[in-house]
């Protein structure tokens, strides 16, 4: 168990459905609040950006990007020491795992100012996940883990209702068969590099049949982005990713930063605890009194040696429950 105060991390990256999910019960929030202590998890959504603006962000650029007729020029203001993405040779600390999440601006219809042909936006996707895997990249992360997210639907009357209301067209920018195919293409990529991923477009469908068909402001605030009961299912999506692809990095497989409150009163445990498991840590929990008589070997060697006491230490949890009490 780590104690260091500087964890390792899980980089979400994608637009505004990543830079929205730190709301409550969002994917970002939620993994947050899953990996408490385990991972720090950094929101890198860009809302509005399509994956030829996020490439450019991830790679910070300092240049300009063509992006159309409305909008001649945009620039990307990563500026000073911000970073979109840490290179390896500024990174303190790991990142463990990534989740990359586009498609909703891309997949936008030919002739708007957010639109990415599909095999340009394949490609972008294929360069970001270079980016992390090529040993040649200065932001190689061998050890890190990527999870791909593909864009879920949206409800059409609704995302015009919205956009008509901000004193917008209410004109057709979208359409669910050519999100679908973006959906389907990032499924098709995964299977390409190896890499697992979350179908954000399956499961949202499936929470909109199940919930959302008589109110479908239950699944899209606004037609478009999601809400929470949404996210939820995305994030279900992600966490069964992590755990068939990489199940040392699901969340209850990590160490958790520093101790547990209930051993801060034990001094004797302090220098011991980097080499202790969480589930034998658990284990040598009993009352107060039983906690504090511990002492732990600071050597993984002597674990096994010092773990003796294991015994007694399940008997004053079996004690402490049989009282009506909490063991731990």
């Amino acid at each position: 168990m780590s104690a260091s105060l500087h964890s390792d991390q899980l980089i979400c990256i994608g637009d505004s459905l990543t830079e929205q999910s730190w709301a409550q019960e969002g994917l970002g929030a939620s993994l947050a609040n899953i990996y408490s202590r385990k991972l720090d998890v950094i929101n890198r959504g860009l809302g509005g950006y399509n994956t030829e603006w996020g490439l450019e962000a991830f790679k910070q650029a300092r240049r300009e990007l063509a992006c159309g007729s409305s909008l001649r020029r945009m620039l990307t203001p990563l500026v000073g020491t911000t970073q979109y993405f840490p290179k390896k040779a500024e990174r303190s600390f790991k990142i463990q795992l990534v989740t990359i999440w586009w498609g909703a601006n891309d997949a936008t219809l030919p002739g708007q100012i957010q639109h990415v042909p599909l095999d340009a936006f394949v490609q972008n996707i294929r360069e970001m996940v270079s980016l992390i895997r090529d040993p040649a990249s200065p932001y190689h992360s061998p050890e890190t883990s990527i999870i791909l997210i593909n864009a879920p639907p949206f409800f059409q009357e609704h995302w015009l209702d919205t956009k008509a209301a901000a004193g917008g067209p209410r004109e057709q920018d979208r359409d669910d068969e050519v999100t679908r195919q973006y959906a389907e293409a990032v499924k098709q990529l995964g299977a390409e590099l190896g890499l697992p991923v979350a179908d954000a477009y399956t499961a949202v469908t499936a929470t909109n049949h199940r919930e959302g068909l008589e109110n479908p402001k239950a699944i899209w605030w606004d037609g478009l982005h999601l809400t929470g009961l949404a996210y939820r299912a995305v994030t279900g999506e992600v966490l069964g990713a992590i755990e068939h692809a990489s199940p040392e990095k699901h969340w209850d497989k990590l160490p958790m930063m520093l101790p547990e409150w209930r051993l801060a009163g034990a001094s004797d445990l302090v220098t011991g605890l980097a080499d202790l498991a969480p589930r034998e840590v658990r284990r040598a929990l009993g009352d107060a009194r039983t906690r504090a008589r511990l002492t732990v070997a600071t050597q993984p060697a002597a674990l096994a040696t010092t773990l003796a006491i294991s015994q007694k230490a399940d008997e004053a949890v079996e004690a402490a429950v049989a009282h009506g009490t909490d063991p731990f």
